[in-house]
């Protein structure tokens, strides 16, 4: 009796963790979504991202700040008018936790982009955050963002890199 209740538990826990790899593979697909838009037309990011917010929607910066949905939807919006062009955009699942109707994701986001009035500059931005996902009637929407880390280094044209190096070369050089 006890191997068939212990059989029995097996087998849940295995739907379970499968049920569980599926909500982060649906979720991971949410991200890949995203990131596609940036990619392929940064104008439709802000609006893709907003249909994936709940109403009540709570953006935590990095250095502790809380926003509402409104403010959140109109600082990407700031965010977006000034890149021209994203040549790359990825978000990671770092880590998943399901507790009953919310999911907690550690996403790293990526991108590589140039900046509207930067010639040929590329920036890299880098961020990591806290996001609670929600079950609601319309589907998983983000709950709240808590940013963790952001990074963004600007990566200049070669030509200014190397004329750099030869300046320091020559200063190191001479004395």
């Amino acid at each position: 009796m006890n191997k068939l209740i212990c059989i029995g538990l097996v087998g849940l826990m295995t739907c379970a963790s499968h049920a569980d790899s599926q909500l982060r593979a649906q979720l991971q697909g949410q991200y890949n979504r995203i990131a596609q838009v940036a990619i392929t037309d940064i104008t439709q990011l802000v609006p893709r991202a907003a249909a994936l917010l709940t109403s009540d929607f709570r953006w935590v910066e990095p250095a502790g700040s809380e926003y509402n949905r409104e403010f959140y939807l109109g600082a990407q919006t700031k965010a977006v008018e000034r890149i021209s062009k994203v040549f790359s955009a990825k978000n990671e699942i770092l880590s998943y936790q399901e507790d009953g109707i919310y999911v907690r994701c550690r996403v790293k986001s990526s991108q590589v982009y140039r900046r509207k009035g930067f010639s040929s500059d590329r920036h890299i931005g880098v961020s990591v955050s806290d996001d609670v996902w929600v079950r609601t009637i319309h589907g998983w929407k983000m709950y709240k963002s808590v940013g963790i880390r952001d990074s963004d280094t600007i990566v200049m044209r070669a030509r200014v890199s190397q004329s750099a190096a030869v300046m320091t070369a020559r200063m190191t050089s001479a004395g």
